[in-house]
């Protein structure tokens, strides 16, 4: 494993952010990133947003190397199906094929998945929350994994297994909903790049 080298992981809803929040989590995200390029270390971001489609954004690009013509993630229109168990899937195989493929001296010595995913159906055409839940616990407790949880409804935790104290209730009566959300998880994300 290389040594204060993390992967950041990033599953989004994007069809779940209304017209009149987009430029909110846009900036969010944005502080976000400027913020955890300044934390010792290195870290690569991998990010896909789901929605009617599955859409990878970042592609295990080095944080320090995201400028603003990167900025995709809340690009969606703010409707769609929810395909969460899909897109989250697909993140974690995809990310395990290629780590599986990685020399070991060159893996990141952590990797954080963030999912953010607010209270609607689930529209996934593959996968189910009890085998999404196996493979959460598969990748936590064996590659040790930490997974960070953001959602508008807290039954998600409980369906995916995700601890209480890694998850984020997003509220969605704040004039800025995203601004605390992201500020928490930059905070746990930081703490945990700390560790490395």
């Amino acid at each position: 494993m290389k040594e204060k080298f993390c992967e950041l992981l990033f599953a989004f809803d994007c069809g779940g952010v209304a017209e009149e929040h987009k430029e909110q989590a846009l900036n969010a995200f944005k502080s976000f990133v400027a913020s955890q390029k300044k934390v010792d270390g290195e870290a690569n971001v991998t990010g896909i947003s789901f929605h009617n489609d599955i859409s990878v954004i970042f592609d295990n690009k080095p944080i320090k190397k995201i400028t603003a013509k990167d900025y995709k993630f809340f690009e969606s229109n703010g409707r769609g199906e929810c395909r969460f168990y899909d897109a989250l899937a697909k993140l974690m195989d995809d990310t395990g094929k290629r780590l599986s493929e990685t020399p070991e001296e060159e893996r990141p010595s952590k990797v954080i998945v963030c999912i953010t995913v607010f209270g609607r159906d689930n529209a996934s055409k593959k996968y189910t929350h009890d085998r999404i839940k196996e493979m959460i616990a598969l990748q936590r407790d064996v590659y040790k994994w930490k997974f960070i949880l953001a959602t508008d409804y807290t039954i998600n935790m409980e369906k995916l297994g995700i601890d209480p104290d890694d998850t984020i209730v997003i509220k969605r009566d704040d004039v800025d909903m995203f601004k605390p959300t992201y500020k928490e998880i930059n905070e746990m994300i930081t703490a945990e790049r700390a560790k490395l």
